[in-house]
């Protein structure tokens, strides 16, 4: 990748805003008896039948997560339209559409195969997927630097801290058993290997930024952690003593090596205390794994002069992106630690959920309750969703939710005629769309499609 490629991806990244998440994970389908891998919602769930899937099209997750959208950064104004830097716009307009903290999370959990089927008193599963969590997290200061600077005299001062940028990637190999040990109770466990594909992470602690007439000074803590298969980003030593971050153009491909290993555990139980009530508890992702870590710092005891953000404010906005990719590299000072091994755990899930059947189980009504453990923030929610199921091959599912997002509607789809199965649903759709199809307000979206081959169903019972 050219460096100029680099400075606009990532100067749209802090533009724009890109771990996510749970987003990637479809919580509607909680209460969908017949689909096949509900038990990668909670491992104690038997599946009503065996099942093969084939890669990619058994199932794919897409999620994104973000306070922020198209509006938040374009603003019209005739027959163009500028970006919230133009000095056409004013700060109080501009800012007064950003939080305290803006991000974006974008997720991705996409099947290679999986299979499972029906057997010792409960049913089994094995599978091979690819998981992809992205996100940056960006101060509300940050852009009231880029868009206002220093005032014209005495002293002005921005606390820049709580910057993240970060990539997580990796292959999941997982075998589970859900176990029935009588009408009322059911546990379940999954044991994961997990195999590093790629990782990075930019997380700035602390920046304060103090403007005079005279000077600009940062003074920071934070570090940058890069894991890859492959020498394709290094640190590049600078005079000073500082590393700027340098993409390798000559690859050595021969020299492939798998950066990162580990284990992950999933636990589950459902339980029925009377006829029709189905309370259900599980905690997922709860692991690590142990990466070699090329690692550099900051060092929060120098402090160093900074010019400012140059040539932004046009309506170019590609070239609005490179610019301000210039200037963050003279932002950031990082010092070249070394390598070695590190371990990182995984962002963990806990779901509770309770359902309650009615009509023979033609129709249902789930509560569900998720908390997505990770840094910098916790992600919950509270699900209440309507499950229809009129007839054995098609059933369907209407929720709603309420998070620290915000709130959604969300409505899944589900053919299972036997031998048969075709789902798609999203939890999260959004309402409003520019006439470019993207969201206007914020984005806040997930969606859901697979199609497997089931056999070996279990006889169903006519009251539940």
């Amino acid at each position: 990748m050219k460096t100029n490629n680099y400075k606009i991806i990532l100067g749209a990244a802090l533009l724009l805003g890109t771990s996510a998440l749970s987003a990637q994970t479809l919580n509607g389908a909680y209460f969908m008896e017949r689909m096949p891998a509900r038990h990668t919602l909670n491992p104690a769930f038997v599946a009503k039948s065996g099942y093969i899937s084939l890669p990619t099209i058994g199932g794919t997750k897409i999620g994104i997560n973000s306070n922020m959208g198209v509006s938040t950064f374009l603003f019209p104004e005739g027959d163009k339209l500028l970006t919230g830097l133009h000095p056409n716009i004013s700060s109080e307009k501009f800012l007064g559409k950003l939080s305290d903290v803006n991000s974006l999370e974008i997720g991705l959990n996409m099947n290679i195969l999986s299979f499972g089927f029906r057997a010792w008193g409960g049913s089994n599963s094995f599978e091979i997927s690819l998981k992809s969590q992205t996100g940056v997290y960006l101060p509300k200061d940050l852009f009231a630097f880029i868009k206002n600077g220093n005032s014209e005299t005495g002293t002005t001062q921005y606390d820049l801290g709580n910057l993240s940028v970060s990539t997580n990637n990796y292959v999941e190999i997982a075998l589970g058993h859900a176990h029935q040990i009588n009408d009322r109770w059911t546990v379940g466990a999954k044991l994961k290997g997990l195999v590093g594909v790629a990782r990075a992470k930019l997380n700035i602690e602390k920046m304060t930024l103090t403007m005079s007439e005279d000077e600009w000074e940062i003074k920071q803590s934070g570090y940058l952690e890069i894991q890859a298969p492959v020498e394709a980003i290094r640190l590049k030593s600078n005079n000073d003593g500082t590393s700027d971050i340098d993409f390798n153009d000559n690859i050595a491909f021969d020299s492939f090596n798998i950066p990162g290993y580990g284990g992950a555990v999933d636990l589950g139980v459902t339980y029925k205390p009377i006829k029709n009530l189905t309370l259900s508890a599980a905690v997922t992702d709860i692991g690590f794994l142990q990466w070699k870590t090329l690692r550099a710092e900051t060092d929060p005891s120098k402090e160093f002069s900074f010019k400012g953000f140059e040539n932004l404010g046009g309506d170019n906005f590609d070239q609005e992106l490179e610019n301000m990719g210039d200037d963050l590299e003279e932002m950031i000072k990082l010092y070249d630690k070394g390598t070695s091994n590190r371990n990182i755990w995984l962002a963990p899930t806990m779901r509770i959920g309770a359902e309650y059947a009615i009509l023979r189980n033609k129709i249902s009504f789930g509560l569900l309750s998720s908390t997505y453990f990770d840094t910098p923030k916790t992600w919950t929610e509270a699900m209440l969703s309507v499950n229809f199921r009129p007839v054995s091959w098609f059933h369907a599912t209407i929720d709603g939710s309420l998070s620290t997002l915000g709130h959604s509607a969300g409505l899944i789809l589900h053919f299972c005629p036997k031998g048969f199965n075709f789902f798609i649903g999203s939890d999260y759709v959004a309402n409003t769309f520019g006439k470019q199809g993207i969201p206007v307000n914020s984005v806040r979206f997930n969606v859901n499609f697979g199609v497997n081959f089931t056999f070996g169903f279990e006889k169903q019972k006519k009251n539940v």
